[in-house]
């Protein structure tokens, strides 16, 4: 396993154990002050963009993806807990995963695209990997 999937595992648990729930300034967008130091050549549009209440489309596009994991990943365990010995509806819910997981994909190399350079990339879904990680551990997601 690559380091960048065991941080983005360890982000994804963290998250799933509410780590990131109640910190302050939660939901909030981060005061730069004057200047933002991480994108400088960004910082006018921030501006008008922060002023008009409005986020960058692939901030929108990312929480969108995030969430379609989660509903993903759910989904995937319901299935093997509901058919555990596997049969014509897992492999049905497998195939599906990957139809599913093609299309969000696609969404991530879009938001991948759209965002600046700085920010981290978002990883794609693999099927094959989810498939074997919630046959191991149905209560895992």
């Amino acid at each position: 396993m690559s380091w960048q999937r065991i941080v983005e595992e360890r982000i994804r648990q963290a998250f799933e154990d509410g780590d990131f729930e109640n910190l302050a300034g939660m939901g909030k967008p981060i005061d730069w002050g004057p200047e933002n130091p991480y994108c400088a050549e960004w910082q006018l549009a921030f501006t008008v963009m922060r002023n008009a209440g409005v986020a960058p489309s692939w901030v929108a596009l990312d929480a969108g993806l995030r969430q379609q994991v989660g509903d993903i990943r759910r989904a995937l365990a319901e299935a093997r807990r509901r058919w555990p010995q596997g049969g014509p509806n897992w492999e049905l819910a497998c195939r599906r995963l990957g139809t599913v997981a093609a299309r969000h994909n696609q969404g991530v190399l879009l938001r991948n695209l759209m965002a600046p350079a700085a920010v981290r990339p978002m990883f794609r879904l693999e099927p094959q990997a989810e498939i074997e990680r919630v046959s191991a551990d149905p209560g895992f997601y």
